[in-house]
């Protein structure tokens, strides 16, 4: 990742870790919508569960 930023390789990348801020700001995480299930209940479930992470300060992927 550092070397991505710093060497200017690209200007946006993506990560799969679901709904978090990246240390990175030109990295953004994607909720994976590939899941089985019914999608409005899992995105509900990610985004509960990303507060209860943010609540606790575990909401940002660090490299």
């Amino acid at each position: 990742m550092k070397a991505l930023k710093n060497e200017n390789i690209c200007d946006i990348s993506f990560g799969t870790a679901g709904i978090k801020y990246d240390e990175y700001d030109s990295h953004f995480q994607r909720y994976p919508v590939e899941i089985p299930g019914d999608f409005k209940q899992n995105l509900k479930a990610e985004l509960v569960y990303f507060v209860l992470r943010k609540i606790i300060g575990k909401a940002t992927v660090k490299h």
